[in-house]
C-alpha cells in the first residue's frame, strides 16, 4: 500500500514537472520571438498565468523522526526544531515536544501504514498550530540528533530483525532541550602519511 501510495505521487509529480517544463519551454520560445509581453505591475493580465498561491507559514519547522516497527504504528516520535539549515541540510538543531505534533505524526504514520524510520515535517503557523509540509520514508539528516535524545532506531531495527524483544519508551520520553550542532574539518595529508596509511590496509 505505502509503496504504491509512493509511486502514484511519484508519478503525479512528474507530470506536473513535465507540464511546467513545457509551459517554460513555450516561454522561452516567446522570448527568443520577441513577443513576450513585460510584466507590468497592476495589470493581472501580464503575471504569471498560473501562480501558486500557499499559505504563509513563518516557521519555525519541526521535524520529526517517527519509527514504526509494525506497519502503520508509530513505536516511537522524536521532534526537533530546525535552527539553522545549510544546503539543504539541518546543522544546528534542538530537541522539542509537542503533544498535538507527536498525535498528528502517530496518525501520518497510521495512514501510511509506514513500516521503518519515516521523517515528517511541518511548519508552524502563527498561532502555533503545525502545517505539514513533507512526509519522507527514511531518516532524515537530523537523525543523529534524535539518536541521542534516547530514539535508539537502529538499534531497535537489528533487535527486532534478529527475534530479539525491543522494550519501547512512552512516545514523547526523549531528552527535551538537546542540542546539536555541526561543523566542517579538513584533514591535510601528506604523502608519506597516505602511504603510511594505505599499507595498514588488510
Amino acid at each position: 500500500m505505502f509503496f504504491w501510495l509512493v509511486v502514484i505521487v511519484g508519478i503525479a509529480f512528474m507530470v506536473r514537472f513535465e507540464s511546467r517544463l513545457r509551459q517554460l519551454e513555450r516561454r522561452l520560445d516567446d522570448l527568443r520571438l520577441g513577443t513576450e509581453s513585460d510584466f507590468v505591475p497592476g495589470q493581472p493580465e501580464t503575471a504569471a498565468p498560473e501562480p501558486v498561491v500557499q499559505e504563509h507559514l513563518p516557521g519555525p519547522e519541526i521535524t520529526s523522526d517517527v519509527l514504526c516497527l509494525e506497519d502503520g504504528v508509530a513505536s516511537a516520535v522524536v521532534s526537533r526544531r530546525r535552527i539553522e539549515v545549510r544546503t539543504g541540510e539541518v546543522s544546528k538543531g534542538v530537541t522539542v515536544h509537542d503533544a498535538g505534533i507527536v498525535r498528528h505524526c502517530v496518525r501520518i504514520a497510521e495512514a501510511l501504514r509506514a513500516r521503518g524510520p519515516i521523517t515528517v515535517q511541518c511548519l508552524l503557523r502563527e498561532d502555533g498550530t503545525p502545517a505539514f509540509t513533507e512526509v519522507n520514508a527514511r531518516f532524515g539528516g537530523g537523525a543523529p540528533l534524535g539518536f541521542a535524545a534516547g530514539m535508539r532506531s537502529p538499534a531497535w531495527l537489528l533487535a527486532q530483525a534478529a527475534g530479539m524483544a525491543v522494550d519501547l519508551p512512552e512516545l514523547g520520553a526523549h531528552e527535551v532541550g538537546l542540542y546539536m550542532t555541526r561543523y566542517d574539518e579538513s584533514l591535510f595529508l601528506r604523502e608519506e602519511e597516505l602511504a603510511a596509511l594505505a599499507s595498514r590496509r588488510p
